[in-house]
């Protein structure tokens, strides 16, 4: 259906590149004071418009009502969650800017906008409902074009068919993946492909992704598995529970012992295991980061003491002054450090002083932003992380009881482990750093998966109770990307393009001059483009993974047991795996402004060489190699920029986003009785 403005595809497209932005600018709108309150139920508000529409709706159509959470007292958000946020964000942390490369905290938040795009596109715009690619349910897992269209066919009968309850009762039956329908195994093996890319690229590809692995090598050498397995042997629930409870949260102080035996009462002082585990990741580094700011201080081509005083003075200055020296060093596009310097009344600092000026600044934001963190999860008075999580253990008691009696939990513990401790060879030290490619996650996962599908198969059999939770959870979440279900009365062929926003952003575009109309068509034209192209790519991968690493078509011993697999090792090749979300997400990390490192500029970013190798554990050979290609792929780097559409409409897209909400009621906002 062509529009008087827009066609369907250039409308999708608007949609594309509107969500694109916006989901982005509301992750990093977190980080202001009082963002929450500013953001709707179940939060704690102020009265103020909702500024953040995108990340409300999904939030309280998607989150909340999981069973369990859906329990949880409105204090939980708004006395527990909304503190500990808003702690955060006064802490001020530090930007990528200053500290000169991406790091994870900026991983983070980049992935967690790749992958909420997806699920707001299809909130806001729908899954069109459509033909499946055969007529026969005929599919070869190890077929590569089979895979990709059972995918499709498979989100098709999820959404508008009834293959939700069918997997759920086979789930009962049996743990054998070989017994569901081949429609269900086919799709298994695209997700499987789909997350072991995404493992690989938070892993391998980003800058961080070695750091990460350190930090969860450091973290699972401090779990006490076998206190844990012991405590979920123990039959009597409540006693389990409450044991639990006492290994992980309770205070390794003397008063912690003494009120543990009743003598005294329980206090907020001292630290837990859980804040004990946070505090060892947190600070894993930091005698290598104390140790580089001693060799720059007693460096005599380093900045003096009395530049080195004035950068120290800027790190404890307010929001307001950091945000104004990182506007004023890319407008002039020179090192922070200087145009601190020049803001200061500093000495200027030559050439040679630079980079290690720099590289001081860096390291010492860093330990700062450590303090600040330990502060917040570990010291805090009063302990907002540990009631917390007192307080949802509380609200999934049920689920709990649940599990407890339908699932072997001390075994799950065990290949919980068993797969962390072959994940985590993929550490710099690690036998599989070196040269790990989606083809090895590809077969961490196929060799774990029995597990997975064991833990499923005993939940739908011996939990009835709980798998019909989950089961009308899914069921109903399902039913928000249904065309037939969105709220406005629009018909189906709509639905090709932005879905219930059709008619508001048509509104948007019609007030704009004719000059600017075309503007934005174009870049919708150009974006709808590249997102058929990126399509392509990623079909193009996908086939690659799947025909190296097909689906065996018995499960060998190779990927049941702890050994690895006896043939020869697959081809490999360096760069992402397929997923068109990983595109997206290395734009936004392509699109990070990182200071100069020289004084004639230019302002860097995410996708510069020096900054993707410049993480804290840098890579050498094939995961270098693998690094510089991702930030240098040429489908990332081609991307439209659509810098007229997010200007002439980015705001309006926030005020329809929020009209829409208020029109819409979320689940949320509904009663018990209209999620059930």
């Amino acid at each position: 259906m062509t529009t008087d403005y827009m066609s369907p595809e250039q409308a999708q497209a608007l949609l594309d590149i509107l969500s694109h932005h916006e989901a982005y600018q509301e992750l990093r709108d977190l980080r202001l004071p009082g963002a929450l309150s500013r953001s709707g139920t179940p939060f704690q508000t102020d009265g103020e418009p909702n500024e953040m529409p995108l990340l409300h709706a999904l939030f309280t159509s998607f989150f909340v009502p999981l069973p369990g959470l859906r329990d949880v007292s409105t204090e939980f958000y708004q006395a527990k969650c909304q503190e500990i946020m808003e702690a955060f964000a006064k802490a001020d942390l530090s930007e990528s800017y200053e500290a000169g490369y991406i790091g994870i905290r900026k991983t983070l938040a980049t992935a967690t906008a790749a992958l909420i795009e997806a699920p707001a596109r299809g909130y806001y715009g729908g899954f069109s409902k459509k033909d499946l690619s055969r007529t026969e349910p005929h599919y070869d897992t190890s077929n590569p074009e089979d895979v990709v269209a059972a995918f499709q066919d498979f989100l098709q009968k999820l959404v508008y068919g009834t293959l939700l309850d069918e997997m759920f009762v086979k789930a009962a039956e049996t743990d054998n993946l070989k017994e569901h329908d081949v429609l269900v195994q086919a799709a298994h093996e695209y997700i499987l492909v789909i997350l072991a890319s995404f493992l690989h690229y938070i892993l391998i590809i980003t800058p961080e992704g070695q750091t990460m692995l350190t930090m969860m090598k450091q973290a699972n050498a401090l779990v006490p598995y076998t206190a844990i397995r012991q405590t979920l042997k123990i039959g009597n629930v409540a006693t389990m529970i409450n044991a639990m409870m006492r290994l992980i949260l309770t205070k390794m102080t003397l008063n912690s012992v003494t009120s543990f035996f009743g003598l005294t009462n329980s206090s907020d002082a001292g630290w837990n295991l859980l804040q004990t585990i946070i505090y060892t990741v947190v600070n894993w580094d930091t005698n290598t980061l104390k140790t580089r700011i001693t060799e720059i201080e007693r460096n005599t081509l380093g900045p003096s003491q009395s530049q080195r005083d004035l950068l120290l003075a800027y790190m404890d200055k307010d929001r307001q002054e950091h945000e104004k020296c990182r506007t004023m060093s890319e407008a002039k596009s020179e090192p922070i450090v200087v145009t601190i310097m020049e803001e200061y009344g500093g000495e200027e600092l030559n050439e040679k002083q630079i980079p290690l000026a720099l590289d001081y600044l860096s390291a010492k934001i860093s330990l700062q932003d450590r303090k600040k963190i330990i502060a917040i999860l570990c010291s805090g008075q009063p302990d907002l992380l540990s009631q917390a999580v007192r307080e949802c253990v509380a609200a999934y008691d049920p689920i709990i009881r649940a599990l407890h009696k339908a699932v072997d939990l001390s075994g799950t513990v065990s290949d919980l482990q068993a797969f962390l401790d072959d994940l985590l060879a993929f550490t710099p030290a690690g036998k599989n750093s070196s040269n790990a490619s989606v083809g090895d996650f590809v077969r961490l996962l196929r060799k774990h998966q029995k597990s997975c599908h064991s833990f499923i198969h005993q939940v739908c059999k011996n939990g009835p109770e709980i798998s019909t939770w989950y089961k009308e959870y899914a069921r109903s979440s399902a039913a928000q990307f249904r065309v037939n279900d969105q709220k406005e009365n629009i018909s189906i062929s709509n639905f090709g393009g932005a879905g219930k926003l059709t008619s508001q952003l048509e509104a948007a575009i019609s007030e704009l001059p004719e000059k600017q109309r075309g503007q934005i068509l174009a870049e919708c034209d150009a974006y709808a483009a590249y997102h058929s192209h990126l399509t392509t790519i990623s079909k193009s991968d996908m086939i690659f993974e799947v025909r190296h690493e097909p689906a065996p078509g018995k499960l060998k011993r190779a990927f049941t047991s702890s050994k690895s697999a006896t043939r020869e090792p697959s081809p490999t090749r360096p760069g992402p795996g397929p997923g068109i979300f990983l595109r997206r997400w290395q734009a936004y990390v392509n699109d990070t402004a990182i200071t100069p490192a020289r004084l004639d500029g230019p302002v860097r970013h995410g996708g510069d060489i020096d900054v993707v190798t410049a993480g804290r554990i840098p890579k050498s050979g094939a995961g270098k190699d693998a690094q510089v290609q991702a930030a240098d792929d040429k489908e990332v780097n081609d991307a439209p920029k659509c810098t007229r559409t997010i200007g002439l409409l980015g705001a309006r897209f926030r005020e329809i986003l929020r009209e829409t909400s208020r029109t819409a009621p979320t689940r949320v906002e509904l009663g018990q009785e209209d999620i059930d």
